[in-house]
C-alpha cells in the first residue's frame, strides 16, 4: 500500500491481525482505531488527522468535483484514450472482420440462391442461423474482453485523483483478476431485473384479466413505477465498478448503496448534468449539420472524446470524494 515516495498515507486499509475487518493507519504507524464496515469507512477516527489529501465522506462542490475531473483528464488522457477509444474500437473491428470472414460463404449462397427454386430454403437458413450464433458468440466475446479494458479504465481514472503512478498494465492485470467478479455481480443484478420485469408483465396480465381498464391503469402504474425505479437503483449501485475494483472481497452491491445512502439526489442531479452536456453537444452538431451536412459531426468529434474522458472520470472522481484513498498495491 505503499506511494512512489515509499511511504503510505494515512488511511483505513485491511486490519493486518484481523483480515475480516480494518484498522486505521496514520501514515507513521497502526492506531487503536478498528472498523468492521464493509467498505472503507469516510473519514479519520477521532483525533487523529491526515497529512494527505483524504475522501471527506461527502460530496464536494459541482465546481470542485469539474476541476478535479477535468485534472484527472489532463494526468490520465492518453491511458483512458487508449483504454476506452481505441481498444475498444480495435476489439470490435476485429470481432466484425471474424465474424464475417466465417459466415461470408453462407451469405453470398443465400443471396445467390434466393431465386432458385432448386435450393433447400431449409439448408439456406441452416447457413443463416449458424451464422448468426457465430456472430453472436464472437460479439459476446468481444464485449468481455472489451470489460477488461473497462476496469482498468476506471483504475486508471481513479489514480489519477489519488495521485497514484500505476501503470497501464497494472490497471490491465487488476482489470483480468477483476472480471469475473464483476461479471458475475452484473449477471446478479440482470437477472433480478429480469425477475422484475417478469413480475410486472404477470401483475399487468392479471389486471388486464379482471378488467381491461384495470390492465390499462396497471400497466401506467408499472411503467412509471420501472421507470424510476430504473434510475434509483441506477443511480444506487453507481459505484459497483469502482467496488469491485477498488475493494476486492467487499460485496459491490452493499458496497455502493452504502456509499450513495443519503445522497440520491446530489448523485442524480451530477447524473443529469452530464446528460445535459452530453445533449447539447449532440443539439449543436445537429444545429450545425442542418447548414452544413458532416460538418456539425466532424466538429463536434473532439468535444464528444472530451466529454467521454470526463464521463469515464467524473464517477471514479465521485468515489474517491466518499471513500478516500484505498490500498496502492491492489
Amino acid at each position: 500500500m505503499a506511494n512512489q515516495s515509499g511511504t503510505t498515507p494515512p488511511g483505513w486499509y485491511p486490519d493486518p491481525t484481523n483480515p475480516n475487518q480494518l484498522r486505521y493507519w496514520d501514515g507513521s504507524t497502526w492506531t487503536d482505531a478498528t472498523s468492521d464496515s464493509l467498505v472503507t469507512p469516510f473519514s479519520a477516527p477521532a483525533g487523529t488527522t491526515t497529512a494527505t489529501a483524504q475522501g471527506t465522506g461527502e460530496l464536494s462542490s459541482i465546481s470542485t468535483w469539474f476541476t478535479e475531473t477535468i485534472e484527472v483528464v489532463k494526468k490520465k488522457a492518453w491511458p483512458l484514450i487508449l483504454l476506452t477509444v481505441l481498444v475498444p474500437i480495435a476489439i470490435w473491428v476485429v470481432a466484425l472482420i471474424l465474424a464475417l470472414a466465417v459466415g461470408w460463404s453462407s451469405i453470398t449462397n443465400a443471396i445467390d440462391s434466393a431465386d432458385d427454386p432448386s435450393v433447400d430454403p431449409t439448408e439456406l437458413l441452416g447457413d443463416l442461423g449458424m451464422f448468426i450464433v457465430v456472430a453472436l458468440i464472437l460479439m459476446a466475446a468481444a464485449a468481455f474482453v472489451q470489460q477488461v479494458f473497462s476496469l482498468a479504465a476506471s483504475d486508471q481514472a481513479y489514480d489519477g485523483r489519488a495521485g497514484g503512478g500505476r501503470s497501464i498494465g497494472q490497471s490491465l492485470g487488476l482489470g483480468l483478476r477483476r472480471l469475473l467478479p464483476f461479471v458475475g455481480w452484473g449477471l446478479l443484478v440482470l437477472v433480478a431485473f429480469v425477475g422484475a420485469m417478469i413480475a410486472a408483465a404477470i401483475v399487468v396480465g392479471l389486471g388486464g384479466a379482471l378488467r381491461d381498464s384495470v390492465g390499462v391503469l396497471l400497466a401506467v402504474v408499472v411503467g412509471v413505477g420501472g421507470f424510476v425505479g430504473m434510475i434509483y437503483v441506477g443511480v444506487r449501485l453507481v459505484f459497483m465498478m469502482l467496488v469491485v475494483v477498488l475493494s476486492p472481497g467487499v460485496n459491490p452491491i452493499k458496497g455502493s448503496w452504502a456509499l450513495t445512502q443519503g445522497r440520491f439526489w446530489a448523485l442524480f442531479g451530477r447524473w443529469m448534468l452530464l446528460v445535459l452536456i452530453g445533449l447539447a453537444i449532440y443539439i449543436v452538431g445537429a444545429i450545425i449539420n442542418q447548414v452544413a451536412s458532416g460538418i456539425g459531426d466532424l466538429l463536434t468529434l473532439p468535444l464528444n472524446l472530451l466529454f467521454g474522458l470526463f464521463g469515464a472520470s467524473a464517477v471514479p472522481v465521485l468515489y474517491f470524494q466518499l471513500n478516500g484513498p484505498v490500498d496502492a498495491d491492489r
